[in-house]
This record gives structure tokens, C-alpha cells and sequence, in this order.
């Protein structure tokens, strides 16, 4: 039974090793194109990797160059916000101010209607020749008066 045994053990291990040589020699051929592949990609990730520090370094500078501008610019925006709010102030000042005069407008009109055709002629007016005691001349339209009183817009003020 030792030989049966032996011989089963040898089987096994020559079996055991045709199955693990091949897969050992494929293992071996691909660490080798792994090590080509690191080898010949090493030096262009190297260099990438300085690009890549670089332009961080580049927009960190850029970032800090614009944050500085920007504490320097804070102020004038500052003033063409309050600028602004102040034209905004303004413009409402201008509607209520239009809506005062919208509302004062027809009184002043009116008056100054008024004024301008108020009868000048009481009391103080001579009469024309031409005219009667109404004013009026011969064929019934009214007489030109005199200059009227004083400070009057007949008489020029």
C-alpha cells in the first residue's frame, strides 16, 4: 500500500504542478508588462504631477491677487451702492413731488386764468367817448378801455 500511496502522491503533485506552472508563467508575463508600464509612465506622471503643482500654485496667486483688489475695491462699490439708494431716494422725491404738483397745478392754472381776465375796468377806468355808460360802443362790442389801474397787466406792471 506504500507504493499505491507514493504513486497517488506523485500524480497529485505532477497534476498539481502542470496546473500551476502555466498560471504561475502568465502571472509572471503580466508583472512584467505592469513593470514596463510603470517604468515607461513614471517619468510622464512625474511631470504631470509639476503641471499640475504649478497651475495650483499659479491660481493661487491669481486668487489671492483678486481677493487683495477686492478689499481695495470694497469702498468704491460701497459708495456706488449708497450712490444708488440715494438716486433711488431721489427718484421717489421726484414722483412725490409730481403728484403734489399734479395736484397744485389745476388750482394755480385757474388762478392765474383769473388774473388774467379779471374786469380792470371798476371805478377807475375813463370812459371812452364812443362808449356808454355800459362800456360798450355803437355797434354793440365793448369799447377799448384806458390802461387800467396801477400794476395791472394793461397798464405793463
Amino acid at each position: 500500500m506504500g507504493d499505491a500511496a507514493g504513486l497517488v502522491a506523485v500524480v497529485l503533485v505532477a497534476i498539481l504542478v502542470g496546473a500551476i506552472l502555466p498560471v504561475l508563467y502568465q502571472a509572471m508575463q503580466t508583472l512584467k508588462s505592469v513593470r514596463s508600464f510603470v517604468d515607461s509612465t513614471g517619468p510622464r506622471i512625474n511631470e504631470a504631477m509639476k503641471e499640475v503643482t504649478t497651475a495650483a500654485a499659479r491660481l493661487n496667486v491669481i486668487a489671492s491677487t483678486i481677493e487683495e483688489e477686492g478689499r481695495r475695491l470694497k469702498p468704491v462699490v460701497d459708495s456706488a451702492a449708497n450712490i444708488g439708494r440715494t438716486i433711488a431716494s431721489l427718484g421717489e422725491s421726484v414722483r412725490s413731488a409730481g403728484s403734489v404738483l399734479g395736484a397744485l397745478t389745476p388750482a394755480f392754472v385757474a388762478g392765474v386764468r383769473a388774473f388774467f381776465t379779471r374786469n380792470d375796468d371798476e371805478g377807475d377806468a375813463p370812459e371812452d367817448a364812443g362808449a356808454g355808460a355800459s362800456g360798450e360802443a355803437e355797434d354793440g362790442r365793448r369799447a377799448p378801455l384806458g390802461p387800467g389801474p396801477e400794476g395791472s397787466v394793461r397798464r405793463g406792471l
